[in-house]
């Protein structure tokens, strides 16, 4: 890992494991070395149980049914830890949320999780970066 990430547990959201089954995606690189540095046990990855849904509704609509199920089983067989939210992970999922407009629920979910577990949320979606980043805890991808 590099310097720069301190923190080796990570949650990761749909956006960051989406990279790793597509083609050219911006940012692909880093999702990459990040599925490196988790299979040689460099890096812990975490997210909440939400995830397998979001993963569903990616790969149901961008490939044919087929395909979508078997990714789907790559996927699942990363063996990426999914945790359901505790009452404390819902308590800061909703302070973000109300400390920041727009933001939904399930996005402050991967957060609150991340402060939960003194880990770092690593998220491409710059918009929510943007309007949470003062929780700390948080990371773009682009920067792993």
């Amino acid at each position: 890992m590099d310097a720069k990430n301190s923190f080796k547990k990570f949650v990761v959201d749909a956006s960051v494991i989406i990279k790793w089954f597509a083609e050219d995606e911006e940012d692909k690189a880093q999702a990459d070395k990040l599925k490196e540095d988790y299979k040689n046990a460099r890096a812990t990855l975490l997210a909440p149980a939400l995830v397998a849904w979001e993963m569903g509704n990616f790969l149901g609509r961008v490939y044919s049914e087929p395909e979508a199920v078997r990714s789907f089983n790559i996927f699942k067989n990363y063996g990426i830890t999914q945790l359901m939210l505790t009452l404390e992970g819902t308590a800061l999922a909703f302070q973000i949320m109300k400390k920041c407009p727009g933001v939904s629920f399930y996005d402050a979910s991967y957060h609150a999780l991340a402060m939960q577990y003194e880990a770092t949320f690593l998220t491409d979606d710059r918009k929510y970066y943007d309007k949470a980043n003062k929780f700390g805890h948080i990371m773009l991808l682009k920067d792993y």
